[in-house]
């Protein structure tokens, strides 16, 4: 700035301002920015947690690893543990995009916190306490619980393909158009 123009009342001012701005500006990336990181590290523990229950229980039901409920548990809580703090981060997420319009990963974290409940509110045990009684020497449960929304992988897409049933035919809509309403 010129001498000249630091004399100027209003150079001044504008100068404040646009400092002020860039200032709160950098504090409002830094905050943000922050945020999506933690997000993101939460939506990359989701991942992992989910993953390895479903090798886990996949594994279990071949038979290739034994059945504890102690590791059944272990998973359950996982996922419980992953949702608690989702309450509070829902409100922080709905702030911010309230004051800057949008946040990196809002949508798939919000996915993941209904997947989460969604799995913990349909939690059924792998094998009833009764059935791992009555057959010690089986490898494998017999009952396998049907919750919680399974990815599909090349292994598992035979079985999601038989229990899937085709839709029945559409019928296409042909709707009439009166040419009186045009002309």
């Amino acid at each position: 700035m010129t001498t000249r123009a630091a004399r100027d009342p209003l150079a001044i001012h504008l100068e404040t301002y646009e400092e002020a701005w860039t200032t709160g500006h950098e504090e409002v990336k830094r905050a943000l920015w922050a945020f999506e990181d933690r997000l993101a590290v939460g939506l990359g523990l989701f991942e992992v947690i989910h993953s390895r229950y479903w090798t886990w229980r996949d594994r279990v039901v071949s038979g290739e690893d034994e059945y504890t409920p102690e590791d059944e548990q272990s998973f359950k809580e996982r996922f419980e543990c992953w949702l608690r703090p989702c309450v509070e981060v829902l409100k922080r997420l709905e702030n911010l995009e309230r004051q800057y319009g949008s946040v990196a990963g809002a949508g798939e974290f919000r996915r993941k916190c209904r997947e989460a409940a969604q799995i913990l509110a349909s939690w059924e045990p792998l094998v009833s306490a009764t059935e791992e009684e009555s057959e010690p020497g089986e490898s494998g449960p017999r009952r396998v619980a049907d919750h919680g929304l399974r990815p599909l992988t090349l292994e598992n897409a035979a079985e999601v393909e038989r229990i899937m049933r085709p839709a029945p035919e559409s019928v296409p809509l042909t709707p009439r158009v009166d040419d009186r309403l045009f002309f």
